[in-house]
């Protein structure tokens, strides 16, 4: 079902992009934002595998600062964090996720004011929990590597609407991978200086 879900999704941005750019050629002047941006996102996002089982999804908030060098590609440095619950109600007990990623980000039509854009990188996982007594406890922080894809929406020459869905598959400490990944549906505002 999620392949069926992800094919129709990626076959939608990489169809209909081509309809939404069209209508942007000919229209007012503006030009890509470029250089140093930051941004404040807001995400939606959990866990699949054992962790999936026992952790509904959630949401939460996310920082970013950018630097794009030309109009194909562009680095960015991203702090994701997801406030998520157990499955069982009955549990006092508040998670979060923090995730922390470094990644880069490939435009595929550059010269539209709708920019489709392809995303992967590494990152770093941790979850922290919060019981109703005040304890908390953290796991192991764990390597990651993502891939995505989404697409960013120029408002003008410096402020941009991006949005993505990515998903992390967290590595063990011996380099072997977990069963357990993490995804995320990502929407903000960046503003390029």
């Amino acid at each position: 079902m999620k392949t069926l879900l992800m094919g129709f999704l990626l076959s939608i941005v990489l169809f209909a992009t081509p309809a939404f750019s069209a209508d942007y050629y000919g229209q007012e002047a503006w030009q890509v934002p470029m250089g140093v941006s930051v941004g404040l996102s807001g995400n939606y996002g959990g866990c699949t595998g054992d962790c999936g089982e026992a952790i509904k999804p959630g949401v939460g908030i996310g920082l970013n600062i950018a630097y794009r060098p030309s109009m194909s590609f562009g680095v960015y440095l991203e702090v994701l964090d997801n406030f998520v619950h157990p499955e069982n109600e009955d549990a006092d007990v508040d998670y979060t996720f923090i995730q922390a990623n470094l990644g880069l980000n490939f435009y595929l039509f550059p010269d539209s004011k709708f920019q489709p854009l392809v995303t992967g990188g590494v990152g770093n996982f941790h979850m922290r929990a919060e019981d109703d007594n005040g304890n908390e406890y953290e796991s192991e922080e764990q390597q990651t590597i993502f891939l995505g894809f989404g697409g960013e929406y120029i408002l003008n020459d410096n402020m941009t609407i991006p949005f993505k869905l990515q998903y992390s598959k967290i590595l063990l400490n011996d380099n072997d991978t977990s069963k357990d990944s993490l995804w995320n549906v990502v929407v903000g505002f960046n503003y390029y200086f």
